[in-house]
């Protein structure tokens, strides 16, 4: 970490007269030059998870000032019966966390059904095995228990909710006075070099 502090020293004159001496730390943002069109640039990562995932973020820039928020776009796309329960931020090496209030999370696309249309798929499974069990002149496979899972009710074997889910994401970052107030909220950037 970088610290910069301030030092005031007023000579006085006179044989008996002390010089008086202060110290204040100063606090310094470094920010990029606004011409910089590198750091408007998106970031985008597109990867397969050992044939079970496929993934896609994108991330609108590679700068933001503090207390604003940054827009984080995920694509996810089930390429077996998987399970994704939770996406977490981290913002400096740690968790995104409650006193960064105001991030917003809409699902574009796909995703966990409503509790209505979660029972409707339910009862489309079970009508669907019902009919194979028939055909096949064996007991109905029973159901899996309900969970949550990011990618929807994949788990029922139901062709139609197998799709992408789109996730949008505007993650708040804090402002100076929230970390000011409370030093463990602090984002400190790594400034080191080689």
């Amino acid at each position: 970490m970088v610290a910069w502090q301030l030092e005031a020293v007023v000579e006085r004159a006179g044989t008996f007269r002390p010089d008086l001496q202060g110290f204040k730390d100063i606090p310094v943002i470094r920010a990029p030059s606004e011409d910089s069109l590198e750091l408007v640039e998106p970031i985008s990562i597109s990867r397969k998870w050992e044939d079970q995932l496929q993934y896609e973020i994108m991330i609108s820039g590679k700068s933001f000032p503090l207390g604003s928020k940054i827009p984080i776009a995920f694509k996810l796309t089930p390429l077996a019966k998987v399970q994704v329960h939770k996406i977490k931020i981290f913002v400096a090496g740690r968790p995104l966390d409650k006193q960064y209030a105001g991030s917003q999370v809409n699902v574009l696309a796909g995703g966990e059904l409503s509790s209505e249309d979660r029972n409707q798929a339910r009862r489309d499974a079970v009508r669907r095995r019902q009919y194979e069990a028939l055909r096949l002149g064996a007991e109905p496979e029973p159901l899996p228990e309900p969970t949550e899972n990011l990618l929807g009710d994949i788990d029922l074997g139901l062709e139609k909710y197998w799709g992408q889910t789109e996730i949008e994401m505007n993650v708040q970052l804090p402002t100076c006075e929230v970390m000011e107030k409370d030093r463990m909220k602090r984002l400190v950037p790594d400034t080191t070099w080689k």
